[in-house]
């Protein structure tokens, strides 16, 4: 009892979870505080005393069905309505409950129904920002490391913390204990103990002994608020995916009761989200668990980028819910979620892919994405529209929130939409790319909605299920124009020859027309028929782009025709001038040099010896002309545009390949 106030009060803390199946509630409470059941739900009250019962685990004693409490707790529960139809009465009970990971906790309820206003959740457990100050300062050993309190040391320490746990008391409490664990190790050794500086430094990281150790995030990922998210199964986890993005959850409201009472949600008006970042964080890992990754280190964060870039999956995005209510455009976290499982593809086991949990939430002490391992150790933020572009680029900067992680490099991402043809959105992206080089603009056609690729296979993907499409009702068309009646009939009518006079004629030229409609859909067919294998063939070289040795033809083609960018100007100029020549010299007397378009085919065919030159050998100036010809295109450019070729070949052989998926 409490004897230094006026107030007369007891206060009794115990734990269902200490009352086994042979024992009442009754026998449990009075082994775990003392005194009996009755003395301190009724003695203690008619004594002017306020008695405050604290029980945790309640959820033992939940109903299971409609049969009675379990543990014999009827006594406990005839208590708690007793207190909610008489205020008066001087008993206060604080209850505190967790679902368990079993499908049996999902049958459990509580006997009582209970208002929604006095029902906590885990939100309103949380600590706030002074409270998290409070925690820290009693109990946290390495508190002297930051000197004189208060300190700003110390407010950017419990403001990463907060930030960290979403001031979470059980991941507040582990991260604390946590770093404790390592002043004492510290202590152990004899080593000097970590600074202000470095204790900030492992909350940002999340490495507490070695680098990129990883051991704080997988220490908090063990406890039970977290480890939780584990009882979902693979579908659950795909349907808690749209809701992760902020999209609309009424179609999902079963999953979300199940998630909030599990406190793997909380709820703030009609919105839900993750009760902490480690729990985001922690979904992320998991959603992504199940990919292959690469096998080989990219070897520069650009590389590692234009990789991700080109696999990452883009029809998700477009198809996500996720979507701003005023500009209809993808949130942020379906980015982040669809770039984390990108990052992780092509990224090999031997870097850890890290999806830090500040930025995820609005918060502004961590990046988005790091990549690190070995020397590496690479920061990755995302953006929309450009948005905040100046307040991310002065985060990276020396001095800035980013500056104590330690980046050996960074890069901005930012996914843009723009016209399809706009001049002026295109000097933006490129003002914003000069000011910051390590900004990379992903750009996508507003007009069409689709996010164009930097190598161009996108054409590939938009133009395969058309055209094969298109073949097809072509194919169709061409049987019912083959097979109509009337076409029948009028053969059937001229094969008789029973028709004389005007009528024969108007018969024939029916018929004729059908035959030239008919002609004009076989060639359409043909076209549609060659284009599609023409496409689909190119699907399948797209398809290899993932293997390092059948991608050895797409990407040697890539590279080479980046080279040829000014070699084409040249040789398109000097083989002009030779066919303009042609045409002067011998477009009077030659029928292959008659005209500009001709003397260009002709000197085509010379390149690939399908020329006759004893058509212009009695020609004046024709054998100058010939050697010469052949001598610049075969002999020179066309040997260049080899050595090209040969090249790409030879730089693709050796460059490392990231993205290797197919096993043998």
């Amino acid at each position: 009892m409490e004897r230094h106030s006026p107030e007369k009060m007891a206060v009794f803390n115990f734990s269902a979870l200490a009352i086994s199946e042979n024992e009442t509630f009754e026998d449990g409470f009075e082994q775990q505080c003392g005194v009996k059941w009755i003395y301190a739900k009724a003695t203690l009250p008619m004594k002017d005393c306020m008695v405050y019962l604290v029980l945790d685990e309640t959820q033992v004693i939940y109903r299971d069905g409609i049969s009675s409490p379990r543990r014999k707790s009827t006594v406990f529960w005839e208590l708690v309505k007793l207190i909610l139809t008489n205020a008066a009465y001087s008993v206060r009970i604080l209850m505190f409950a967790a679902y368990g990971s079993g499908v049996e906790y999902m049958r459990l309820a509580t006997p009582i129904q209970f208002d929604e206003s006095i029902v906590l959740g885990i939100d309103q457990l949380n600590f706030s920002h002074a409270e998290v100050s409070e925690y820290v300062t009693k109990w946290f050993k390495g508190v002297a490391c930051f000197g004189r309190l208060p300190s700003s040391a110390m407010e950017t320490f419990c403001a990463n913390l907060e930030e960290l746990t979403d001031g979470h008391v059980g991941l507040c409490s582990t991260a604390i204990q946590a770093l404790n664990e390592v002043y004492a190790s510290r202590n152990r050794s004899a080593s000097d103990l970590p600074s202000s500086a470095e204790w900030i430094h492992m909350l940002q990281s999340g490495s507490l002994y070695g680098a990129n150790d990883n051991a704080l995030f997988e220490t908090l990922t063990s406890t039970r608020a977290v480890k939780v998210l584990e009882t979902l199964n693979a579908g659950e986890l795909e349907r808690l995916e749209p809701i992760a993005y902020g999209a609309n959850s009424d179609s999902d409201a079963d999953i979300v009761e199940q998630c909030l009472r599990k406190g793997i949600l909380s709820q703030t008006g009609r919105s839900v989200a993750f009760s902490s970042p480690v729990m985001w964080r922690f979904f992320v890992k998991m959603r992504v668990g199940h990919i292959d990754r690469a096998l080989h280190v990219p070897t520069t964060l650009p590389e590692m980028i234009a990789r991700v870039v080109q696999v990452i999956n883009y029809k998700s995005i477009r198809q996500t819910l996720g979507r701003s209510l005023l500009s209809n455009i993808p949130l942020e976290r379906s980015w982040q979620m669809e770039f984390y499982k990108a990052a992780y593809r092509c990224t090999p086991s031997t870097l850890v892919t890290s999806v830090d949990v500040g930025a995820l939430f609005g918060s502004s002490g961590f990046v988005d994405f790091t990549i690190h391992g070995g020397d590496i150790f690479w920061g990755i933020e995302l953006l929309r529209e450009a948005t905040k572009l100046d307040e991310h680029i002065k985060r990276f900067a020396p001095g800035g929130r980013y500056s104590s992680l330690g980046l050996s490099e960074f890069c901005l991402i930012d996914f843009r939409r723009v016209p399809l043809i706009e001049h002026a959105a295109m000097e933006r992206i490129a003002a914003d790319m000069d000011r910051c080089k390590k900004l990379f603009v992903v750009c996508s056609i507003r007009a069409i909605g689709y996010w164009t690729f930097p190598d161009g296979w996108m054409a590939i993907d938009v133009l395969r299920g058309p055209i094969v499409h298109a073949f097809y009702i072509m194919v169709v068309v061409t049987h019912v124009a083959m097979t109509d009646s009337t076409f029948r009939e009028n053969l059937e009518a001229l094969r008789d020859g029973e028709q004389v006079g005007s009528k024969t004629s108007e018969t024939l030229a029916s018929v004729t027309q059908s035959f030239t409609h008919i002609a004009y859909l076989t060639v359409l067919m043909r076209l549609l028929a060659t284009a599609a294998v023409l496409v689909l063939g190119l699907r399948i070289l797209n398809t290899f782009r993932y293997h390092v040795g059948l991608s050895i033809l797409t990407r040697s083609m890539g590279t080479a025709f980046r080279w040829f960018g000014t070699f084409s100007v040249v040789f398109a100029v000097i083989f002009m001038a030779f066919a303009v020549s042609g045409a002067v010299l011998f477009g009077n007397r030659v029928q292959q040099f008659s005209s500009l378009l001709t003397s260009m085919s002709t000197c085509v065919n010379m390149l690939f010896g399908q020329f006759d030159v004893d058509s212009i050998r009695e020609i004046d100036y024709s054998v100058a002309y010939y050697w010469s010809y052949m001598a610049m295109e075969t002999f020179v450019l066309l040997n260049i545009v080899l050595a090209i070729v040969v090249d790409a070949y030879a730089a693709e052989r050796k460059k490392k390949d990231v993205a290797k998926w197919w096993r043998f």
